[in-house]
């Protein structure tokens, strides 16, 4: 019976975690900062990335929340990417030349390497943006995102 309870012992011992050696707790601690380097900041219930502020919300004709507008502000009125969030989904997105939806791409710009936009417009359920060429003193016309209540998502207005 001793030696069954000896065995088990030792058995017990040699399946726990061993403590981590200093290089291991370095490593936990390099990973520590790089994932705070991409976190995210919970705002209002709603992940946001860090470097993004929010702008304004948007509701329906009859009130109803939409969603928030966020930024990656370059400067006053001028940005590099923006985000329309409910909850935690991105209902409409700027990234570079590409804007898009729930849906996928929704369109792309020309791609003369000029990434700003500034808002000429905010509205309850639209926005008007603008692409900014600061090389060449350019602006775009105006970009109108707005809800469309039977499709339930973000789009660029197109005429026909």
């Amino acid at each position: 019976m001793r030696n069954i309870l000896f065995v088990f012992i030792i058995i017990l011992f040699s399946c726990r975690n061993p403590l981590p050696t200093e290089h291991q707790e370095d490593r936990i601690h390099d990973t520590n900062n790089i994932l705070k380097l991409h976190t995210e900041v919970k705002q209002d219930t709603l992940l946001i990335p860090t470097d993004f502020v929010k702008v304004q919300s948007l509701t329906d004709t009859v009130g109803k929340w939409l969603g928030d507008i966020y930024v990656n502000p370059i400067e006053e009125d001028v940005f590099r990417s923006l985000l329309i969030l409910q909850k935690n989904d991105t209902l409409y997105k700027i990234e570079k030349n590409i804007f898009s939806n729930v849906n996928g791409i929704d369109i792309i710009t020309y791609d003369d390497g000029c990434y700003e936009y500034a808002f000429t417009g905010l509205y309850n359920d639209y926005i008007i943006v603008s692409a900014i060429c600061r090389g060449n003193n350019t602006v775009s016309d105006d970009i109108y995102i707005e809800w469309k209540y039977k499709k339930k998502v973000f789009e660029v207005f197109r005429t026909l």
